[in-house]
C-alpha cells in the first residue's frame, strides 16, 4: 500500500479519536452537575421515607376500614333485600284481593248503570204513554 495513503488514514483516525476523546471529556463535565442534582434527590427522598412510609401504614389502615365498612354496608344490602322480597311475597296476596275486589266494584257499578238506565228508560216510556190521547190509542186498537 501506498505510504501516503497509510499516513492520511491513520492521521483521521487519530483525528477521530482525539474529537472522540474531547466530545466523552465534555460530555463527562456537562453530567457532574447532573449527578451531583441526582444525588440531592436522592438523599430528599431517603430522608422524607419515614414520613412516606408513615402515610402509607395510614393509607393501609384505612383501606382496612373501608373493606369492613364495604362489607358491612353489603351486608345491610343484602338484608334489606331479603325484606323487600319478605314484604312483596306478603303483600302479594293483599294486592291480589284488592284486585279482585275493584273487578267487582267495577261490575257491581256496571250493573247499577244498566239497572239505572233500564229504569230510567222504562219510566219515560212509561210517562210517554200516560201523556199520549185517547182518540190515538182507538185508532190504534181499530186496526
Amino acid at each position: 500500500m501506498n505510504p501516503i495513503f497509510m499516513y492520511v488514514v491513520w492521521s483521521t483516525v487519530a483525528v477521530a479519536a482525539v474529537l472522540s476523546a474531547l466530545f466523552l471529556l465534555r460530555l463527562l463535565i456537562g453530567l457532574g452537575p447532573l449527578i451531583q442534582r441526582l444525588e440531592v434527590i436522592a438523599d430528599w427522598l431517603e430522608a422524607g421515607r419515614p414520613r412516606y412510609d408513615q402515610i402509607l401504614e395510614d393509607l393501609e389502615a384505612q383501606m382496612g376500614e373501608l373493606r369492613g365498612i364495604s362489607e358491612s354496608a353489603h351486608r345491610m344490602v343484602g338484608t334489606a333485600e331479603n325484606f323487600t322480597d319478605d314484604l312483596r311475597s306478603a303483600v302479594q296476596p293483599i294486592v291480589k284481593e284488592v284486585q279482585d275486589f275493584s273487578r267487582t266494584a267495577r261490575h257491581a257499578h256496571a250493573v247499577v248503570a244498566a239497572v239505572r238506565t233500564g229504569l230510567d228508560t222504562f219510566f219515560l216510556h212509561r210517562r210517554d204513554a200516560a201523556s199520549e190521547p185517547e182518540s190515538s190509542k182507538e185508532v190504534f186498537q181499530e186496526s
